[in-house]
């Protein structure tokens, strides 16, 4: 604080209040300034600047072609193209080549447009961004829009299986059964083959009072000469009612006996016959014997493995 040097303290203090003095000069000075400027005493402010017969503002700057838009109905409005800086100039040439999309805005935008001196204008309502021809002179916007995406489904056909089952079927041969071998006995002759011989069923005798006949028909249907087992062992003669109901077989009480081989021509046929008595019986021949009713029979007849159709008769 206390001056030190070659000169005594009151020079050092002199100077001391000189650059004081200055200080506060030049601080009072920028302060008067600054307040001479807010005053708005220029002649450009926007109250002073109207258009005969409209009360809309006239603006200066890069919305004011957008806030005449907005103006009242037959106002015209009038602003100044504004002067460009080097680093403005430098960002139109950006907008030109690269402009910015435009979007839509929906509430109140409020633009400041400065002419000398700052003023503001208010516009309410549905608003644009700010198009940027209006903005830079010449300047151009590019509007580009992507197509949209489209899925496409393809759907391969599969031919129904139907189609491939046919196709396997034409290809797979039809099976057929090979005929049996020719069998032939100990002497050498040839044994009835089960499809060369028929087998049918008979009945006489059906008359009140009388036992009916009952007999069957073995028929060499072959066109050779062969040897056909019709021994009585082998010959099954069954009595069923109309509706299928076993009724009465030789096979429960009097099973066939003996043994005959027959040699039949082609075309011959060989007959037998027995007696029923009209009663029923049963496998084993246990149950008591009863007297069948009058009514519709069938009558089928065996002969080993050989069966024949059922044949129909009355009982009275």
């Amino acid at each position: 604080m206390h001056p030190v040097g070659p000169h005594d303290a009151q020079t050092y203090w002199i100077r001391r209040t000189v650059v004081a003095v200055l200080a506060v000069a030049l601080v009072a000075g920028v302060v008067w300034w600054a307040l001479g400027r807010g005053s708005g005493s220029g002649p450009d402010t926007l109250a002073s600047t109207s258009t005969t017969g409209s009360t809309a503002p006239q603006l200066t700057g890069v919305l004011a072609a957008d806030t005449a838009t907005d103006s009242a109905a037959g106002s015209e409005m009038q602003f100044e193209e504004p002067t460009l800086s080097d680093a403005q100039a430098s960002d139109t040439a950006d907008a030109r080549t690269s402009p910015p999309a435009p979007s839509d805005t929906t509430g109140t935008s409020a633009v400041t447009a400065t002419a000398g001196t700052t003023g503001t204008a208010t516009t309410t309502g549905t608003a644009k961004s700010p198009s940027p021809a209006g903005t830079v002179p010449n300047a151009s916007m590019v509007e580009t829009t992507q197509p949209a995406r489209v899925t496409v489904t393809v759907t391969k056909l599969v031919p129904a299986t139907g189609t491939a089952v046919k196709s396997a079927a034409a290809t797979t041969k039809p099976t057929t059964t090979a005929p049996p071998k020719p069998a032939y006995d100990s002497a050498g002759r040839l044994i009835c083959p089960a499809a060369s011989i028929s087998l049918s069923a008979v009945v006489w005798g059906t008359v009140a009072g009388q036992q009916p006949r009952l007999g069957m028909n073995v028929t060499n249907i072959g066109k050779q000469t062969c040897r056909q087992d019709v021994s009585g062992a082998k010959q099954v003669y069954t009595v069923y009612t109309s509706a299928g109901d076993r009724v009465w077989s030789t096979a429960d009480c009097f099973p066939g006996e003996g043994t005959e081989v027959r040699t039949l021509t082609a075309g011959q046929k060989a007959s037998f016959v027995i007696v029923w008595s009209g009663t029923t019986s049963e496998p084993g021949c246990t149950a008591p014997r009863e007297k069948v009713k009058a009514g519709k029979y069938k009558l089928v007849v065996q002969l080993g493995q050989l069966k024949s159709k059922p044949l129909a008769f009355s009982m009275s």
